[in-house]
């Protein structure tokens, strides 16, 4: 049986983020994202924006700004840990 979760090398984590455009009924966007730690998904994130943007660049920027506070706790504490 081949290994789903495993961490090689602790130092590599990986961010992705994707957003759609307006794909509510009240042209609202969604988020989703994933990050990795060696080689398997150890957070993800999925959200429903409570705003109206205007484009599809806008909406990447936000959601970027929405997982930022995740993306450095995760930093901080691998830091913290000796990683």
């Amino acid at each position: 049986m081949p290994l789903i979760l495993q961490a090689s090398d602790m130092n590599v984590v990986k961010w992705w983020l994707d957003a759609s455009f307006a794909i509510h009924r009240n042209m609202r966007s969604h988020t989703g994202g994933v990050m990795t730690l060696g080689s398997g998904g150890v957070y993800t994130v999925s959200t429903k924006h409570n705003l109206s943007t205007r484009s599809s660049t806008e909406i990447e920027l936000v959601s970027l700004h929405d997982v930022m506070p995740q993306i450095f706790w995760t930093r901080y504490f691998l830091q913290a840990q000796g990683h």
